[in-house]
């Protein structure tokens, strides 16, 4: 939980008499106890979910911007589409199906990150 961004999330949109250390206080205290009483099974799967798309998107967004220089044209980027779903359906198969292939330096997001990097790479130079 980031305590820091929702204290000052909260003092952006509230005006409050407490300060900042207090309100970071407030809003561990409200994480501990969260944490305790919501055991992580019961959202691990949507934490998954959330990162399947996350990772082979912003890998995508990093690699256009940084390796590529890849300039928006404000079409849709076929490219970077493709190679998106592909590193969805990877981390996805990673996940819940690939614990056999798993070793301790293959996880499911650097194995997406790779991918997708190279097939957004290699896609993109065809474009």
């Amino acid at each position: 939980m980031d305590v820091y961004s929702a204290a000052i999330s909260t003092m952006a949109v509230i005006k409050t008499r407490l300060s900042k250390k207090e309100i970071l206080v407030i809003y561990s205290l409200i994480g501990i106890i969260a944490a305790y009483l919501f055991p992580i099974d019961k959202y691990q799967n949507f934490l998954y979910a959330i990162g399947s798309v996350f990772i082979p998107v912003y890998t995508v967004v990093f690699v256009g911007f940084f390796i590529l220089k890849y300039e928006e044209s404000g079409y849709l980027n076929i490219p970077a589409a493709v190679s998106s779903i592909i590193g969805i359906i990877t981390y996805n198969y990673m996940v819940y199906n690939g614990t056999s292939l798993l070793k301790w330096y293959l996880t499911p997001t650097i194995t997406t990150i790779f991918l997708t990097a190279l097939i957004y790479t290699v896609t993109q130079s065809f474009f």
